[in-house]
């Protein structure tokens, strides 16, 4: 993959990457929010356990569980590719940001399980996405990136 490390890539607003289509998990978070709010309205809905079940272990996987769970940031989001002029390693842009915008509709789909009760949404589970949105605030609220974005007019 030489084309990371030697090939500078300019910034083109409104102008896709054509390689971005080789990342595997392109629109997976934007997959997960509709999984998240559509079963908990399943579960709100119909009362079927099975889909509040559903919910919680998607927020678990995604969240939550060591193995699989996102860290709190979006360091890499929107990688830049190329060479960085500091000789630094490879991270993301400001506009990754935005990649999480599908947030609101995981907030929906959990808060329709607090409101109604959901058995298998437990104590420990709200804690810990709690936890978790605790410490992406947190990297907003002071990463270079977090705040170049939230600064920036375009």
């Amino acid at each position: 993959m030489t084309v990371y490390s030697t090939c500078p890539y300019y910034n083109r607003d409104g102008l896709f990457v054509p390689d971005r289509l080789l990342v595997d998990n392109i629109g997976a978070f934007n997959d997960l929010s509709e999984a998240v709010l559509y079963s908990s309205l399943a579960w709100g809905i119909t009362k079927n356990t099975t889909y509040a079940q559903r919910t919680t272990d998607y927020i678990r996987t995604w969240f939550l569980d060591e193995e699989t769970r996102m860290n709190p940031n979006l360091e890499y989001a929107q990688m830049v590719r190329g060479p960085r002029e500091d000789g630094s390693p490879p991270r993301g842009a400001r506009t990754g940001i935005l990649d999480l915008k599908g947030m609101v509709k995981i907030a929906a789909g959990v808060e329709v399980l607090r409101q109604g009760g959901a058995e298998a949404w437990t104590q420990e589970v709200d804690d810990g996405l709690k936890g978790w949105m605790d410490k992406y605030e947190g990297w907003l609220m002071s990463n270079d990136l977090a705040l170049a974005e939230a600064a920036s007019s375009k």
